[in-house]
C-alpha cells in the first residue's frame, strides 16, 4: 500500500533476446484485500504470482511504485470467485449429465409395438383413486392392500393401507390410513418398494435413504397380524453406501432371501444385493456387470416426452423378480432392451467370504452364467412372476401391461433336464443365450393397454382376487407438472376373469399347445369344451396368484 514497497521478484523462463512471460513470486503484501496496479503489472492479492510480458528484468530486486484502487477491491474478488463457482458448477453438471444420463437416442421396441392387446381396456378395474401417485404396493393373502406414495413427490405420509370399502370408480379419492401409524413415518426416508412374505405374513419395506445421502439404506419388516415393526436391518456402507439406490426387490417363496436391485443412479455402480433373513446379512453381487446398465433413451408416456434436452433417461437395473420355484432370478435395466436371468443357486454360492479360496471361482461362474432370455423388451419398471413360469412386465412407453411366456412349455421330458443332459444339447444360437431348465427363452405378449388408466405402470402384486398395479405417473415429476392437473392417480386390478382370459390366450398360443382347450365343437363335443374351460378357470387363481 505504501509507495516504495519492496517486493522480491523471481524471474522465470527468460533468456537473452527472448521475450517470454515472466513470473514473479510475491514476498510481501501488507493488505491481502488490496487490488494493486502498476503500469501493466496486475496483482490480485489472492494470487501467488504476478506476470509481466518482458524478458528484460534481469535484476532480482526491484522497487515498484504501487498504487491502490480501493473501489475495485471487492469487485475483483467477487468476479473471480463467481466465475470460478460458475465454471465448477457447469463442469459438474456436464460431467453428471454425460456419465449419469448420456446423449439420448429414441427407445424402440419394435417387437412389442407390433403386438395387439389380448384384452380390451374395459377389463381394468379401478381399486383406488389418490391425490398423490402411488409408487408400489403389496397385497396380503387376506386382501389387505398396502402401498406407498411415491417418494419423488415428497409425501408427508409414506406408507399407507387402503381402507376397506372406500374404493369406487366413481369417487375422486379413496380413503387410506398411515401404516402402521403416523409416528412410523418419521423412521423411514424414501421407501420405493414393498413386498409381502406370505409364509410369515410379513410386509417388507425397502428404504434407499435418498441414495444413501441423508440416511442409511435399510430393510424394515412389519408383522401385519399385530401391525408391529418386527425387524430393521441397516445396510453396511460397502453394500449400499453413498450414491446407491436400493430400488426394487423380490422375496423368495419361502421368505428366506430378498433379492434387491441397486440401480445406483448417482454412483453408477449397479449391483444385485442379496439379503439372508436367517443370517441377517447381505452380499453385493454382479457389481457393475454389463447386464445391469441401462442405455440413455428418449421415450413417451402417453403424450409426455421423457428426456432432458439432448440427454436421455438412463436407469440401470430396476426390474427384478424371482420365479415361483425359487430357481430363476429375472432382472433388467429400466431403459434396457434385454431381460436377463441367472440361476438363484449360483447367486447363493457366490455369497461367500473372500477368505474362502473358492469364492473367486463362484463369483466368476455367476458372472459368466447371466443369460438373455428376452430381446427387444419394452421399457419396464416393475415385473413379477406366476406359477406358469410367466414374467409379467410393465411397459411404460406403451401404457401397457405385458407378459413374457416360456417359448417352450415346462416339460419333464425337456432335453435340458435329467442326468444325461449335456450343455451342447441346451446350447442356443448365442453364447449368452445358453438354454437351461431354469433360464429359458421367453416370448412377449401385450396383455392390455390404456393411456387413461395405465400412466407409468410401476408396481405389481398378486392378491387373492387378481393382479394389482400402481401408476406412479413419474412423467409429472420429470416434466415439472402440477399434480392436480392429472389427478386422481390409480391403483388398478386385473380380476380373476381377466387373468383367466389372458391365460386362455397364452395356452392357446404357446409353442406346445397341448394343454389348450378346444375352441370349437369340431375339436371336441361342447360338453368337453365347457369342462375344459371350467377346469382352466378354476386353476387360474392357483396358477397365477399362487393361492
Amino acid at each position: 500500500k505504501k509507495p516504495g514497497l519492496k517486493l522480491r521478484l523471481t524471474k522465470s523462463r527468460t533468456g537473452p533476446g527472448i521475450e517470454a512471460l515472466v513470473s514473479f513470486g510475491v514476498v510481501v503484501v501488507e493488505d491481502e484485500e488490496s487490488f494493486l496496479h502498476h503500469t501493466h503489472f496486475m496483482i490480485p492479492t489472492d494470487r501467488n504470482h504476478i506476470t509481466h510480458n518482458s524478458a528484460t528484468h534481469n535484476d532480482l530486486d526491484h522497487t515498484l511504485h504501487l498504487v491502490e484502487f480501493p473501489s475495485l477491491n471487492k469487485g475483483w474478488e467477487y468476479v473471480g470467485d463467481l466465475s470460478s463457482l460458475v465454471f465448477l458448477t457447469l463442469g459438474a453438471i456436464l460431467y453428471l449429465a454425460f456419465t449419469r444420463m448420456g446423449l439420448g437416442t429414441p427407445f424402440h421396441s419394435s417387437a412389442y409395438e407390433s403386438l395387439y392387446p389380448l384384452l380390451d381396456s374395459s377389463r381394468l378395474e379401478v381399486v383406488a383413486s389418490l391425490d398423490i401417485p402411488p409408487g408400489n404396493l403389496a397385497v396380503s393373502l387376506s386382501g389387505r392392500i398396502f402401498f406407498n406414495f411415491h417418494p419423488e413427490y415428497n409425501p408427508e405420509v409414506k406408507i399407507a393401507e387402503l381402507v376397506k370399502g372406500s374404493a369406487s370408480p366413481a369417487s375422486s379419492t379413496s380413503s387410506w390410513k398411515a401404516y402402521p401409524d403416523v409416528a412410523f413415518q418419521r423412521e423411514i426416508t424414501t421407501v420405493l418398494s414393498m413386498r409381502f412374505d406370505k409364509v410369515h405374513n410379513r410386509l417388507w419395506l425397502l428404504d434407499f435413504g435418498l441414495h444413501g445421502v441423508i440416511s442409511t439404506p435399510k430393510l424394515v419388516s412389519i408383522l401385519i397380524d399385530s401391525d408391529e415393526v418386527y425387524s430393521m436391518y441397516l445396510f453396511p456402507s460397502e453394500i449400499a453406501g453413498f450414491g446407491s439406490m436400493l430400488n426394487d426387490f423380490a422375496v423368495s417363496e419361502n421368505g428366506d432371501h430378498l433379492y434387491i436391485a441397486d440401480t445406483s443412479i448417482v454412483a453408477q455402480t449397479p449391483a444385485i444385493v442379496v439379503y439372508s433373513v436367517q443370517a441377517n446379512s447381505s452380499h453385493r453381487l454382479l457389481s457393475s456387470s454389463p447386464s445391469l446398465y441401462g442405455q440413455s433413451s428418449f421415450f413417451n408416456v402417453g403424450s409426455h416426452k421423457i428426456g432432458f434436452g439432448p440427454f436421455g433417461m438412463k436407469i440401470n437395473v430396476d426390474s427384478i423378480a424371482i420365479s415361483r420355484d425359487n430357481r430363476a432370478l429375472y432382472f433388467a435395466p429400466l431403459t434396457g432392451s434385454d431381460l436377463f436371468c441367472v440361476e438363484v443357486a449360483l447367486l447363493h454360492a457366490a455369497m461367500c467370504s473372500t477368505d474362502d479360496e473358492d469364492c473367486f471361482y463362484h463369483k466368476k461362474v455367476l458372472a459368466d452364467s447371466v443369460r438373455v432370455v428376452l430381446h427387444d423388451k419394452p421399457i419396464t419398471d416393475g415385473i413379477t412372476t406366476d406359477n406358469d413360469g410367466n414374467v409379467w412386465m410393465t411397459a411404460l412407453g406403451h401404457s401397457s401391461i405385458g407378459v413374457a411366456t416360456p417359448s417352450t412349455l415346462p416339460s419333464s421330458t425337456s432335453k435340458c433336464e435329467g442326468p444325461d443332459s449335456s450343455e451342447a444339447e441346451c446350447q442356443g444360437g448365442n453364447e449368452n443365450e445358453l438354454s437351461s431348465p431354469v433360464c429359458r427363452p421367453l416370448k412377449m405378449s401385450n396383455v392390455i393397454q390404456s393411456t387413461e388408466l395405465l400412466r407409468w405402470v410401476d408396481g405389481f402384486s398378486f392378491g387373492p382376487d387378481g393382479l394389482y398395479v400402481t401408476n406412479s405417473a413419474l412423467y409429472m415429476k420429470f416434466n415439472n407438472l402440477p399434480l392436480p392437473a392429472e389427478a386422481p392417480y390409480h391403483i388398478i386390478k386385473l380380476g380373476v376373469d381377466a387373468l383367466y382370459q389372458t391365460r386362455r390366450h397364452l395356452v392357446a398360443n404357446a409353442d406346445d399347445a397341448a394343454g389348450a382347450c378346444p375352441s370349437t365343437s369340431t375339436d371336441a363335443d361342447d360338453g368337453n369344451v365347457r369342462e375344459c374351460d371350467i377346469q382352466l378357470y378354476m386353476n387360474t387363481l392357483k396358477k397365477l396368484t399362487g393361492q
